[in-house]
């Protein structure tokens, strides 16, 4: 049974509008040219135009979109030797092919959900260096949310192999 493929759909778009919402409202306080490239000790180490900073929050937030909306789309009319699944016969069979292409772009999305949520935690973090007197980013803070982030992706490729890994036994022709 297939889960609800609008719900990652919908949570990336919550998503990107609160963050977009947020970095606008912050805007017009932020101080230009902003510090744009830190170390990993967190020193400041480039800076840019505050708008150029904005202008790239928007094309990342559309960038990470490209999981949600453009790939699922692309996969449904791939020929099926082009997808690499395992038991992808029995996945790709015309009678699933739907199902499993559903399947792949409600995984996607939570992908891309992931993906935005580390780019914003990313973001959140340049800005309020921004608001220090010293510029520093917090590097422990976006570790523990990079180690999130990584662990998450252990999580999704765990179960996503696993997923296609299993055939249902009443569905096996011995």
């Amino acid at each position: 049974m297939v889960q609800n493929s609008g719900l990652p759909k919908l949570i990336y778009a919550l998503l990107a509008a609160v963050g977009l919402l947020y970095f606008s409202f912050l805007y017009p306080q932020l101080p230009d040219p902003m510090a744009s490239h830190f170390n990993a000790s967190g020193a400041a180490t480039a800076w840019m135009p505050k708008s150029s900073l904005f202008i790239l929050i928007t094309i990342v937030t559309l960038a990470a979109s490209v999981p949600v909306f453009l790939v699922p789309r692309l996969m449904v009319n791939l020929p099926n030797d082009k997808i690499n699944l395992p038991n992808k016969e029995y996945w790709l069979a015309p009678e699933r092919r739907a199902e499993t292409m559903q399947y792949l772009g409600i995984q996607m999305g939570w992908l891309a959900c992931a993906l935005l949520a580390l780019l914003f935690c990313g973001l959140y973090n340049a800005v309020a260096a921004n608001f220090r007197p010293n510029h520093h980013f917090d590097s422990g803070s976006f570790y523990v949310v990079l180690g999130a982030f990584f662990a998450f992706i252990i999580v999704w490729l765990v179960r996503l192999f696993s997923h296609f890994a299993r055939v249902p036994q009443q569905d096996v022709r011995t």
